[in-house]
């Protein structure tokens, strides 16, 4: 291992990914060990003759690699609200949200994105910032009307029938739901009727 810096220091960055489920390094504290890494390094001449002085830069090195793999891990974690986990298939169900984008249409449906921050019907209530995958199926004529008057950066109210992506049931199917999870999309609602799209405030974005 002591031949392989590389593998000592990519290893060090993995266990900093999962020591992000334990714990989180704060920015300022990995800036500060880079900071005294830097002014150990300009002072070389003075310290190099102490035998410690090389150890201290390789754990103080290691401290820094295992921390970028912990913020970087602590970026990209997707927080789940438990009770959005626990809804799998509900109908009736009122969505309150920005619209951030919109697809074109194919094969008869609109899909569009939004920044929902609130989700409820008869049976739950959930205001928290999530993002929801917003399928609409409805005739032709009406999905050419609604892709022309939604924008992005509307805020609209949806009533549908709101669903998990279908999860992984057998070996090598495919994981709709996880993959769904992995772009911060917690769930879905289809919509059959171009009553259910309303838009309660028509700013949009340029």
């Amino acid at each position: 291992m002591k031949d392989y810096p590389v593998i000592r220091l990519t290893i060090l960055f993995i266990i900093g990914i999962f020591s992000a489920k334990l714990f989180q390094i704060s920015l300022i504290a990995a800036a500060l060990i880079v900071i005294l890494v830097i002014l150990l390094l300009l002072l070389r001449r003075r310290f190099n003759h102490f035998p410690i002085y090389s150890l201290t830069i390789s754990f103080l090195t290691g401290i820094i690699i295992l921390s970028i793999g912990n913020l970087i891990a602590k970026e990209n974690e997707i927080i789940i609200n438990p009770e959005i986990s626990r809804i799998d298939k509900v109908k009736n169900t009122i969505v309150i949200g920005k619209i951030d984008n919109i697809d074109l249409i194919r094969n008869n449906e609109l899909l569009f994105y939004l920044s929902a921050d609130s989700i409820y019907s008869e049976e739950f209530f959930i205001r928290d910032d999530v993002k929801i995958l917003c399928k609409v199926k409805i005739d032709n004529e009406s999905l050419f009307t609604l892709y022309d008057e939604l924008k992005p950066g509307q805020t609209v109210k949806l009533n549908g029938y709101y669903y998990k992506g279908r999860e992984k049931r057998n070996p090598g199917e495919f994981d709709y739901d996880a993959y769904l999870k992995s772009k911060n999309i917690l769930g879905i609602v289809l919509i059959n009727d171009i009553n259910s799209v309303s838009i309660i405030n028509i700013s949009a974005s340029a």
